[in-house]
């Protein structure tokens, strides 16, 4: 979308509407070369940046508490006012504004307390504006140290020469032991300019008369005088409060990102030095990612974790006595009650709660950026995790920019390097070229490697490690062993020899293929879903595709079938393990591309993951592939309501990422909490074109809406029900008792369900018929 296209469009982001198109067009004004131009590479902005971490430039204050007393002394810095104009400029274009305090200092609607906490969030100053205070010429300083601690600091100006306090006691009285920052989660900042109390992020009446005061040098020079202020939205009732130079804007959004990097920093240096670290980072994953975010670790890899923790000493704090990734943080000598809920205070550690743990800075949490960095760092150690990341793209696009990286692994890197290893004015200007509204949305770009990733991880629970060994000291050994067996069968055996070197061929009038020596274990895997057929296959002479299928319910008939195109390609399907040319439970073996597996209850049941290999013994084109299989726990009477609905969770296993067919309730995979997606999709047959398609959602605990669209070309989210309601239908109720009516519905196209959770939520239903 251009600028001059722009109107009235607007994007959801939770349930706040920014107006970012207008935003980042607005900001191209004032950087008409760089502004909101799509990086070039993982590490590289459009706009120069020669050194990623520059410091201060010449003349400006050293932002390091333990550098910056002997700068004061030389330049005879002897007010709060000089020590302001002496900060960079990143100080003076990042800021929020404090109404009411629940820190040192007196503060009000008219004399908020100033929050500077420049372009990284690691060097933080916190000044009163109001000069009848006592600690008027006080500045209040948090500062993030190399080895990964929090230092507060006060630098009082009250007797002119300045005098800087110990890191003493009384931060601890609010910021804990060890201290880390105070700060409201997303769209819950209570008494700071620009939250309305409504959660919205925008300027109230009551603010804005002060915030016009600053902006056109009417409000206490002495204090607001270096700030740089936005030219647009900044003193407007009803839109966030911008910062300038940046090509999002809305500044407590932009805090609790930048927030967010410098605490996850802090925390993953201090985890690093437990000797624990290096032996539980894929167990920490496997809860994190595939337990609690993905839904699909098994019962027992669950049971293998909790036996493993408990013998670390470990307690399993999850549901029924099971692991929680919190666990793992404890085993690393973090208290994850106090590390993570940075909207609660020391004094309110009693009223922790599980959902506390997951500070929310508006796409993401927390955690999510520590996995981000656990996981770039095994990806440096271990092929397998690479190659992964090497070969899938990322599920999420990045704003106005779509996939600019071919890979997945492109796309973290680059969120690492923009939001972790940029810092200071050379973050600024990162932002004053780009910026992705979504930097912290780690595990919604891992769709596509999550079967395989999360498999690897359960397939290597134990106390060794698929990356550098556990280490007695900080865990910092730089030494890569070799990854060790994992006990399955996933590697190639060697052929039997025919006596000659050569491998000896199997009884069939179909030569063997040739082994290329390669496994699957390096293979992108693709998901299957019951019943959808994937079309337009093709491949080149040698080459093999890895996909897999989650079979649930009760299931019989299992069938796999190939056909379609020409070319000839050959089928390998496994049960629980990924197949290899020697390895398969089914090869049907035949010339060209018509192939099929069926399993009608073997002894090792249907139930869990298959693999199906396609191996390419030449160039083909054109075939489709299908997986489906009869289900018996959700026949039913056509019911959509009442017993029948809450049966449908009583009798069935939760899931998501299938097909709904019509009349037959499914019960919906538990979310723990908010902002987890379920994915769903419904085809009509070719004779149901043009009647009214009715989806329900009926919800026995908690709150998630309903989002269905045939035409987006992806699972809907929040965003695009806001941007294209013309293609995209919702229902947003309180609770979980949604309904959406779609007359005249389409064939040729599925209907794509996202079920986006407001809340934790367990016990839905979702169901569809035809009027």
């Amino acid at each position: 979308m251009s600028c001059k296209q722009f109107k009235n469009t607007n994007i959801a982001l939770g349930v706040r509407k920014v107006s970012l198109y207008l935003s980042l067009c607005i900001s191209a004004a004032y950087s008409p070369v760089y502004a909101n131009t799509c990086p070039t590479a993982p590490d590289r902005f459009a706009v120069p940046i020669p050194d990623p971490d520059p410091g201060s430039p010449d003349g400006k204050l050293p932002l390091d508490i333990q550098k910056i007393m002997p700068i004061l002394k030389e330049k005879d810095i002897r007010s709060v006012k000089e020590f302001i104009s002496a900060l960079p400029d990143s100080m003076h274009k990042n800021y929020a504004l404090i109404e009411k305090t629940r820190a040192l200092g007196q503060t009000d609607i008219n004399h908020p307390g100033l929050l500077m906490f420049g372009s990284d969030a690691r060097f933080m100053v916190n000044i009163s504006t109001k000069k009848t205070d006592p600690r008027y010429e006080i500045v209040d300083m948090a500062q993030l140290d190399d080895q990964g601690n929090w230092n507060f600091r006060a630098l009082d100006f009250s007797s002119g020469a300045p005098v800087l306090s110990q890191n003493d006691s009384d931060c601890q009285q609010c910021h804990g032991k060890p201290a880390r920052p105070f700060w409201g989660q997303y769209l819950d900042w209570p008494g700071v300019f620009s939250d309305n109390g409504q959660g919205q992020e925008q300027v109230t009446s009551r603010q804005v008369q002060t915030l016009h005061n600053i902006k056109n040098g009417q409000q206490n020079n002495d204090r607001f005088q270096q700030l740089k202020i936005a030219d647009y939205y900044f003193d407007q009732v009803g839109t966030a409060m911008h910062l300038p130079d940046h090509v999002y804007g809305p500044a407590l959004t932009i805090f609790n990102n930048e927030l967010a990097g410098a605490v996850t920093e802090s925390i993953y240096k201090r985890a690093k030095k437990s000797a624990n670290y290096n032996g539980l980072r894929e167990e920490y994953l496997a809860l994190s990612y595939c337990d609690t975010s993905a839904g699909v670790l098994s019962q027992q890899a669950k049971e293998k974790l909790k036996a493993l923790i408990e013998s670390k000493q470990g307690k399993t704090t999850g549901y029924n006595g099971l692991p929680h990734w919190s666990d793992v943080l404890r085993l690393w000598g973090l208290n994850p009650e106090h590390e993570l809920p940075l909207h609660k205070l020391e004094t309110e550690k009693d009223q922790v709660t599980r959902q506390d743990l997951d500070w929310n800075t508006g796409v993401g949490r927390i955690r999510e950026v520590f996995d981000l960095i656990i996981l770039l760092e095994l990806a440096e150690e271990n092929t397998q995790v690479n190659q992964l990341l090497e070969s899938n793209p990322a599920s999420w696009s990045m704003t106005s920019c779509g996939n600019p990286f071919s890979t997945l692994k492109g796309h973290f890197k680059h969120k690492q390097y923009a939001n972790l290893i940029l810092r200071n004015e050379a973050r600024q200007k990162a932002r004053e070229s780009y910026y992705d509204i979504d930097y912290l949305r780690i595990h919604q770009s891992m769709d596509y490697i999550t079967t395989s990733f999360c498999q690897l991880l359960a397939d290597n629970i134990s106390a060794d490690t698929i990356g550098k060994p556990a280490s007695p000291d900080d865990g910092d050994d730089n030494g890569k062993p070799i990854p060790p067996d994992d006990g399955g069968d996933n590697d190639k055996p060697e052929p039997p020899d025919n006596g000659d070197g050569t491998p000896e061929p199997p009884d069939s009038d179909k030569p063997t293929p040739p082994d290329d020596g390669n496994d699957t274990d390096g293979l992108p895997v693709k998901p299957l879903f019951k019943g959808k057929a994937l079309a337009n296959l093709s491949s080149k002479t040698g080459k093999q595709q890895l996909y897999t299928l989650h079979v649930h319910g009760n299931p019989s008939a299992l069938s796999f079938s190939m056909k379609g195109g020409t070319g000839d390609v050959d089928m390998y399907v496994r049960h629980g393990k990924k197949p290899t040319l020697q390895q398969f439970d089914c090869r049907p073996y035949e010339q060209g591309t018509k192939e099929s597996c069926q399993f009608d209850n073997p002894k090792m049941g249907l139930k869990g993951t298959w693999y199906v290999l396609l191996n390419s013994e030449s160039t083909f084109s054109g075939v489709s592939l299908m997986a489906d299989y009869d289900d018996d726990s959700d026949s039913s009477d056509g019911d959509d309501h009442g017993d029948h609905q809450q049966g449908a969770c009583a009798t069935q296993k939760p899931t998501s990422e299938v097909q709904i067919y019509l009349d037959k309730p499914v019960c919906v995979t538990a979310a723990p909490a908010k902002e987890y997606y379920r994915h769903f999709y419904i085809r009509l047959a070719d004779d149901q074109a043009g009647k009214t398609l009715e989806i329900n959602l009926h919800g026995e605990e908690g709150n998630a809406d309903l989002l269905v669209s045939a035409d987006l070309g992806q699972f809907p989210h929040e965003e695009h029900y806001e941007q294209r309601p013309d293609i995209v239908f919702g229902s947003t109720n309180s609770g979980s008792h949604e309904k959406v009516v779609i007359p005249n519905a389409k064939t040729g196209k599925d209907y794509l369900i996202t079920l986006p959770a407001v809340t934790a939520h367990k016990g839905i239903i979702i169901s569809a018929k035809l009027k």
